[in-house]
């Protein structure tokens, strides 16, 4: 009798036991899949004529955000187009972004949002 109920001890621990690590398994891939919103706008010569509310993985890359909610043309890196919308060399007029109103310092390719970020597209002349 002793030995059953040892046994039926022992059983219980581990499905116990193995129930609280795949509940700290689970907590673990809910985190590292977390989501963040961030906020899109895009503008022509300061005129707003998009924007967006998109909902993305943390840390998520910029480019890979533009890519998977606009249609975007760009070469070696420097987004050309959004939308339709291109850059125009001989009028000086580029793709230029902000995020959280401060000018970007880095490329789309090499720049990671957070959720709550507001990111402006300028389609802009330079002076």
């Amino acid at each position: 009798m002793k030995k059953l109920n040892r046994l039926v001890l022992g059983a219980t621990l581990i499905v116990t036991l193995a129930g609280c690590g795949a509940k700290d398994n689970q907590k673990t891939t809910e985190s590292s899949e977390s989501s963040a919103k961030v906020s899109i706008v895009l503008k022509e010569e300061d005129k707003e004529f998009d924007s967006k509310e998109v909902s993305v993985k943390e840390d998520a890359v910029l480019y890979d955000v533009l890519k998977d909610n606009y249609d975007i043309e760009d070469t070696k890196g420097f987004i050309t187009s959004i939308d339709g919308h291109k850059q125009d060399e001989k009028e000086n007029k580029y793709w230029l972004y902000t995020i959280n109103g401060k000018q970007a310092e880095k490329g789309v390719q090499e720049t990671k949002v957070s959720d709550g970020d507001n990111v402006v597209f300028d389609l802009s002349k330079l002076d």
